[in-house]
């Protein structure tokens, strides 16, 4: 059950000061999973955007169907709360929050260019496909777009493994000689919210906590 509860907010992009990487798992999953970023605003507030499908109440989203244009792409930007509290109180999938060394200009130059993406989707729709446009694909292209050098490989398709390579390109923040089994435990969210009877207020601290 839910409530339709919208709101307004005002988002100062020159505010931008951090980037968070999040990958969602589901059904004990391990190669396929749900990827999102969220940006850290000065005021303390976080914005995810989430690459997704739009769907019909008699459509039921699969893998396969998704090789072949039965789904239009959206790209959602949302609260965490609303958005990863979705994932991690009411669906109770695993949820995996990695803080990223993104400089603060480069977190905004990809926030830029992923609004510019909204924009012309809604222009000109596509399609969703499993592999070349799915929840992370879709992001590469900004991705490049703010980083040239920025180079793909078979993970990006899996994405269940994207955290790796993420770790393994030194993109993640660790600590001193971390492991990347060490890394993912600690950025296990689930156990510090997942068992409340509601979604705090201050979920986007309480999911950052050591």
């Amino acid at each position: 059950d839910f409530d339709i509860n919208y709101l307004d907010r005002e988002y100062e992009i020159p505010s931008i000061r951090s980037l968070d990487y999040m990958v969602v798992h589901w059904d004990g999953m391990e190669a396929i999973a749900h990827s999102m970023l969220s940006f850290g605003f000065e005021n303390g507030h976080y914005l995810v955007f989430s690459v997704e499908t739009r769907t019909d109440k008699k459509d039921v989203f699969g893998a396969l169907p998704g090789l072949y244009k039965q789904f239009e792409l959206i790209f959602i930007a949302g609260t965490e709360s609303d958005l990863v509290g979705l994932r991690t109180n009411y669906r109770h999938e695993d949820v995996y929050l990695y803080r990223t060394i993104t400089p603060p200009k480069e977190a905004q130059m990809l926030f830029r260019s992923l609004l510019a993406r909204m924009t012309r989707l809604k222009e000109q729709p596509e399609f969703y496909n499993t592999v070349t446009k799915n929840c992370l694909t879709s992001l590469v292209p900004s991705m490049k777009e703010v980083n040239p050098s920025f180079i793909g490989d078979l993970r990006l398709l899996f994405n269940g493994y994207s955290d790796r390579r993420a770790f393994e390109q030194n993109s993640l923040a660790t600590k001193p000689g971390e492991s990347f089994q060490a890394l993912k435990q600690r950025s296990y969210v689930n156990p510090k919210v997942d068992k409340l009877s509601a979604i705090p207020s201050d979920y986007s601290t309480r999911i950052r906590e050591e």
